[in-house]
């Protein structure tokens, strides 16, 4: 009798798992934008931080809030770029000539790229071009010593010595689906440009963050569940991380 009664309970659950898979598969996908995609409960921000950095770096809470950044900056100051209408010419330093060149003066659908230059990282000649798609925004990083061209994310921060570079990605993940929020960190030596550490974050994102010392880099964080409720990020409650890398 009780094999009787498993066997009767096994094939009512079955039954029912198969019901639901088919009710599953006959759905239709609901269309997503990056602002939609589902959060993952559970994980804080300090969790997730060390779970994604690994063993590139330790995370702790910052002692303090914002701070005031150490960063070497971008100059503007370089006799071997020319902006122009038509695209950004760059001198290298074997004295060949790169150009991009903007095709339309205008971004259409089409996505034609247009370049502006956003400045040079004079210790190691690192040049840094925005180039704009329709809807999207990368950001290039130029060797002027070679020519190599290396993509990397929004808004590049050095340190003082300009041996490391943090970049955050805090744009393009609210429209497409293969952008995730999170950010770079990168080391430079002899004009090249090594990736340390791609960080993609599930339930937060960076609002802001720079150098506070030669190897650490401090995070003010907000929830990406915030985000997608429509909550200003004035409004956002922050956390604050100090990454420091290995």
């Amino acid at each position: 009798m009780n094999t009787t009664v498993r066997m009767i309970r096994f094939a009512f659950v079955f039954y029912l798992a198969v019901i639901n898979a088919a009710l599953t598969i006959g759905q239709t996908p609901v269309a997503t934008g990056s602002h939609q995609k589902k959060v993952i409960p559970g994980a804080g921000a300090l969790a997730e931080l060390r779970q994604a950095l690994g063993a590139a770096a330790t995370v702790v809470p910052a002692k303090g809030r914002a701070a005031s950044f150490q960063q070497a900056t971008f100059s503007q100051l370089n006799s071997g770029i020319k902006q122009t209408t038509t695209g950004v010419q760059i001198d290298l330093d074997d004295k060949r000539l790169l150009v991009l060149r903007n095709d339309r003066t205008e971004q259409e659908e089409t996505g034609v790229p247009t370049y502006r230059y956003r400045g040079t990282d004079r210790r190691n000649r690192f040049v840094w071009i925005t180039k704009n798609l329709y809807e999207e925004t990368k950001q290039l990083l130029i060797s002027q010593k070679t020519g190599r061209i290396t993509e990397i994310a929004n808004e590049p921060q050095l340190n003082l010595t300009s041996a490391l570079l943090f970049t955050q990605q805090n744009d393009c993940y609210g429209m497409f689906e293969d952008c995730y929020p999170g950010f770079q960190l990168w080391r430079i030596g002899k004009g090249t440009l090594k990736l340390i550490k791609e960080v993609r974050l599930k339930n937060y994102f960076v609002v802001s963050g720079g150098w506070v010392a030669s190897k650490t880099v401090r995070l003010e964080m907000a929830s990406l569940q915030d985000l997608m409720n429509g909550k200003k990020v004035a409004d956002m409650k922050r956390q604050f991380f100090d990454v420091t890398l290995k």
